[in-house]
């Protein structure tokens, strides 16, 4: 083995390495519409916290 196959290897170990990275990453689907990913937030009535803070910022 010269250095140049040492080179490749390394190359290789590290972009397999990142593949197995990004496999095993959880994935979190949820982009603001929390009914569609099944979240705990999709229990939150974002109406009412919406009104909240319409109603402060009109008391100000």
């Amino acid at each position: 083995m010269n250095i140049a196959d040492v080179i490749v290897l390394i190359i290789l170990s590290i972009v397999v390495i990142l593949i197995i990275r990004v496999l095993k990453k959880p994935r979190s689907s949820c982009h603001g519409d929390c009914s569609s990913c099944g979240s705990s937030c999709s229990h939150i009535d974002w109406d009412a916290i919406r009104d909240d803070i319409h109603q402060e910022k009109k008391s100000r």
